[in-house]
């Protein structure tokens, strides 16, 4: 009688808190365990949990104070500024919460029908939407870390949109339209770009990486010069 037990072909999917704290030091492993075992159900809680603790960590003064700022910038938001005295500014409250993740949400959703759009519509590859959602909610914790480290960077400023970012970098560029683009290009948000690319290649292992990290480095560029533009124009 043979005692040897046979060895399974089906290794176990790697563990939710192994795929959260490798995709900062291993995300290729990680992706691959990602694009060979997708879910998304414990990320995606695990990641409000994580945005529910942000809010808690972020002083109402400071939320008050950029969102009167933000007004102030927009035609007619003098006036709008001025109305919200009965606002509820707490970042814990009810509704601030569920419009963090039902945003946080759409945020996700949208970024892996990007990703199935164009790499899957356009490109011909064969990912999944589950492959490309699970990917994107991994890669996710990248950015909520880097809204961890800007919390005191936000409570110093006392500016909601603080954030490292490429103009962090680039301290002596003078005020205006370039600069006001810089601090807007975070530098977990380029991290996170490139974590996906690495995604999308273990997904699609005929992409390119570098094709595979533009791909979601430069909407995003593309998001921080319109808004950038926006503000320069009513600032």
């Amino acid at each position: 009688m043979n005692d040897v037990e046979p060895v399974s072909s089906n290794p176990e999917p790697m563990p939710l808190l192994q795929r959260v704290t490798g995709v900062f030091h291993q995300p290729r492993a990680v992706m691959a365990a990602v694009a060979e075992n997708p879910t998304w159900v414990a990320p995606l809680l695990l990641l409000l949990a994580l945005g529910v603790l942000t809010a808690f960590l972020i002083p109402e003064e400071v939320v008050e104070q950029s969102t009167r700022k933000m007004l102030s910038k927009l035609p007619g938001g003098g006036a709008a500024a001025a109305e919200l005295d009965s606002h509820d500014f707490s970042p814990t409250s009810v509704r601030n919460l569920l419009s963090g993740a039902v945003g946080m949400t759409i945020v996700v959703l949208l970024t892996a029908l990007w990703a199935l759009l164009l790499f899957r519509g356009i490109l011909g590859g064969e990912g999944r939407f589950k492959q490309y959602f699970s990917m994107v909610l991994i890669a996710g914790f990248i950015v909520y870390a880097g809204a961890l480290v800007s919390i005191p960077l936000q409570i110093r400023s006392n500016d909601l949109f603080a954030t490292l970012s490429v103009g962090t970098l680039l301290p002596f560029l003078d005020e205006g339209f370039f600069r006001t683009w810089m601090n807007a290009i975070g530098l977990f948000t380029i991290w996170q770009s490139i974590v996906l690319g690495i995604g999308a290649t273990c997904i699609d292992k005929d992409l390119g990486r570098v094709v595979a990290t533009l791909a979601f480095l430069l909407p995003s560029i593309a998001i921080a010069m319109m808004g950038s533009a926006v503000w320069q124009i009513f600032s």
